[in-house]
């Protein structure tokens, strides 16, 4: 983790220098190659840059090379990752898989016809966050249903959660920003 100080277009990125457990305790040395990604509002962007020089005095920091290719994605209202959790629809104790979760909604998928957009559901799980299991029971409305695909026979739900406990809400946001700090080719 750094923090992005300045930069000088088409030239350099000024940033701090990561703690030394971060780099395994190895000196950074010109030529070394990172692959940066940054989060910035609903954007992600990731590029590669080489160190060209670090700084010790006053201050410690590193130029960085200026990226000649970006690749971002524009991320949804709520930060939406993808995942494989298993979900129970307690009113029928229906088994789904919850493939893409946010703090608003998620994405299951199931090979039993649950209902029709517009029913309210109650989806229990569990998630992890910080080697701690925390389960969830969250009033959902299903908002659209996309039938089965080819070499597919699981029916895709989109559901919105509604009336969330600010407890489960900072779970949610917990979690997920946890998968995008541990895997942040999740995002969807």
């Amino acid at each position: 983790m750094v923090t992005l100080i300045g930069y000088f277009p088409n030239k350099s990125l000024l940033v701090t220098m990561p703690k030394s457990e971060q780099s395994g305790g190895l000196p950074l040395i010109p030529g070394d190659q990172f692959l940066v990604r940054l989060f910035s509002g609903q954007c992600a962007f990731s590029f590669t840059a080489f160190v060209e020089s670090t700084i010790k005095k006053p201050y410690a920091y590193m130029h960085l090379s200026f990226p000649t290719k970006i690749l971002g994605q524009t991320i949804r209202k709520s930060r939406r990752i993808r995942t494989q959790i298993q979900a129970i629809v307690d009113e029928s104790s229906t088994s789904v898989m919850i493939t893409n979760l946010s703090i608003t909604g998620a994405e299951i998928r199931t090979t039993s016809d649950l209902a029709e957009p517009g029913t309210t559901i109650r989806l229990s799980f569990q998630i992890e966050f910080e080697e701690k299991n925390i389960s969830l029971q969250l009033q959902s409305i299903i908002r659209s249903l996309r039938p089965p695909q080819i070499n597919d026979e699981s029916l895709s739900y989109g559901i919105e959660f509604i009336d969330l406990e600010p407890e489960q809400t900072f779970a949610l946001r917990s979690y997920i920003h946890q998968e995008l700090v541990r895997n942040p080719v999740q995002i969807i």
